[in-house]
């Protein structure tokens, strides 16, 4: 039971997590759309990894991304 329970975790999560890119992507169409939605989940809490995980890119590509948001590049 305590593994159906994990799966069905997973499942909502990764739900979620297409739930969040598809919003990102309709919200925003500018050209720094990398580095803006990235922004914009830090500000929620996001963790970099997780942040990574929804916007389809590296954990170090969020890195590079946020340090441009803040430096206004």
């Amino acid at each position: 039971m305590a593994e159906e329970s994990a799966l069905s975790a997973n499942a909502i999560v990764r739900r979620l997590d297409v739930l969040i890119a598809l919003t990102l992507r309709n919200a925003n169409h500018g050209e720094n759309k990398t580095k803006e939605d990235a922004l914009f989940l830090s500000s929620f809490g996001i963790t970099h990894p997780e942040i990574a995980a929804i916007l389809g890119i590296s954990a170090n590509g969020v890195s590079k991304a946020l340090g441009r948001a803040r430096k206004g590049d």
